[in-house]
Formats: structure tokens, C-alpha cells, sequence
């Protein structure tokens, strides 16, 4: 078949070459790169009988399918402009969340690092929920009595402070957080634990500087104070209660 005329197979989802006006020149079958694109679809209106493939009734020139395309391109144009403009908006709008939040992060930021000197002790608070937990909580009780010298609180089966779970608190020294917590890390026994500093502000201590082992609990935090009164007393000081025979 000639390279320079448009072949047509058919009109229901087959393709054909583009025809000589594009740009094809003596390649049948080949690729070719043209402003009509590499294959163009039969238009829906010619038949295969009729008038079809052979026939002058359903034939179109290339020349007619490249007038075509170039009567779609505005609105292909406009397409992918809409498009652009969508993504240039989305772009916009991410950059001034991010520059809101960085603004944000460097008001809360202090210019000088806080030292570890301003934190007194550490709190762990072991929660439960119902008598299965609270066996194993009363375990964990007693291996951490076995293990190390710490302050054991009471055990409070009824809502108290900021908690919306029974717990017991386990008050420790700045010294036994290294090996205390990691302990806890690997034998809580699926109950969670909040791991927190005692410093000036009770507030940030439970809710900002926390560690959580297991799953995080709400709080409430409108008994915690922000800041504590000059003059009052941070914590009070750890009074060991255990008596530790074994190694952690």
C-alpha cells in the first residue's frame, strides 16, 4: 500500500496510520511523529460497509482528521491549562501552611535549650483496666519492687487527677530512668505506662514531654497547672519504699 495515502481498516475501535499531510512519507506501518499524534481512531460515523473503507461515503482525508484536532486543541488547551492552574492553587496553598506552621514552630521555639538539671524526678503511671489487668499490674508491681529503688504510690481503683484509668504511680530518681524505663519497655505486659518528668510545669510534663509505652490514653488536662506558684515546691522528693534484691 502506498505510504502516502491514509489506510483505513475500519471504524469500531480499530486504528490507522496517519496519512501524508502529517508527515508520513512512504512509511505504511510505521511510528509517525506528527502534530496528530502517532494513531488516530476511525471516526465513529464511517462504516466498513456502505460506502466504508473503499468507498468515498465514509472516507475522510487526512487533511480533514488534522483540521480536526486542531479544532479540539483549544479546548485540549484549556484542559490541561485548568489543570495546571488546579496544581499551581494546590502548590500555593501547601506553601502557606507550611510557612504558617513553621511560623507557628519557631514562636513555641526557645532560644536557649532547657537543661536536664530542671527536671526533679520522673513519674510512671501503670494503668488497668478490669481484674485481669489489674493481676498483671500488681506482677509488674511486685518484679519492679524486686528490681529497683523507687517509690511505689498507691493503688487507685477510682479515678484520680488527670487519669480516666485506675492506676498505681511508681515515683523514681533521675539516676534510675536509664534502667527502669527500658525494663518497663520490655515487660509491661501489654498495659500502658505514662513515663514523665517532674519539672515547673505540670501541665507540659504530662501532655508535651510524656513517654507513652503502649497504647496513649486521653488525659484531662484542666487539673494540671501550667506553671506552678513561685515558691511551691516542684515535687516531692522520692521516698524509696522497695528493697531491691535482684538485678534488672
Amino acid at each position: 500500500m502506498a505510504g502516502h495515502t491514509a489506510f483505513q481498516l475500519s471504524c469500531s475501535g480499530l486504528f490507522e496510520p496517519v496519512g501524508a499531510c502529517c508527515g508520513a512519507r512512504s512509511i505504511p506501518f510505521g511510528p509517525v511523529a506528527s502534530r496528530c499524534g502517532l494513531f488516530q481512531p476511525v471516526p465513529s460515523h464511517c462504516s466498513l460497509f456502505g460506502g466504508g473503507v473503499f468507498g468515498t461515503g465514509g472516507r475522510r482525508t487526512a487533511k480533514a482528521r488534522c483540521d480536526d484536532v486542531q479544532q479540539q486543541t483549544p479546548a485540549r488547551n484549556w484542559h490541561w491549562q485548568n489543570q495546571n492552574n488546579n496544581r499551581t492553587l494546590a502548590c500555593a496553598r501547601q506553601a502557606r501552611l507550611v510557612a504558617r506552621c513553621r511560623s507557628c514552630s519557631a514562636a513555641r521555639m526557645t532560644l536557649t535549650p532547657r537543661p536536664v538539671a530542671e527536671i526533679a524526678s520522673y513519674h510512671a503511671h501503670v494503668y488497668f483496666d478490669g481484674p485481669a489487668q489489674r493481676d498483671i499490674a500488681a506482677w509488674l508491681r511486685d518484679r519492679v519492687a524486686e528490681r529497683f529503688p523507687v517509690q511505689l504510690g498507691r493503688w487507685h481503683d477510682k479515678l484520680v487527677g488527670p487519669h480516666h484509668r485506675p492506676m498505681y504511680q511508681i515515683a523514681f530518681d533521675v539516676a534510675v530512668f536509664p534502667r527502669l524505663v527500658p525494663w518497663l519497655m520490655l515487660n509491661r505486659q501489654g498495659l500502658s505506662v505514662l513515663v514523665h518528668p517532674n519539672t515547673d510545669s505540670p501541665y507540659d510534663d504530662h501532655l508535651v514531654h510524656a513517654l507513652w509505652l503502649g497504647e496513649r490514653l486521653a488525659l484531662n488536662p484542666d487539673v494540671l497547672p501550667r506553671k506552678l506558684k513561685e515558691g511551691e515546691e516542684l515535687i516531692d522528693p522520692v521516698v524509696v519504699n522497695t528493697a531491691p534484691v535482684m538485678k534488672a
